[in-house]
């Protein structure tokens, strides 16, 4: 298993009912926020990857001011 993964971006393509798909790698993926108190993403917004669970990404909102 690697990680390379970890800590790329990728794009919030839809966020309905908490239910995340991402475009990641050419892709859309399956993924949940690493914090599950965070208000969901919207459409668009970028988001950093920061573990991998099989095929389904776990992410955060990227720090604009660490970016």
């Amino acid at each position: 298993v690697t990680h390379d993964d970890i800590g790329r971006e990728a794009t919030i393509l839809e966020s309905p009912k908490g239910k995340i798909r991402v475009s990641y790698r050419g892709a859309a993926w399956d993924a949940r926020l690493d914090d599950p108190n965070a208000a969901p993403p919207a459409a668009g917004e970028a988001c950093r990857i920061v573990a991998r669970e099989g095929n389904l990404l776990v992410v955060a909102p990227v720090d604009e001011h660490t970016a």
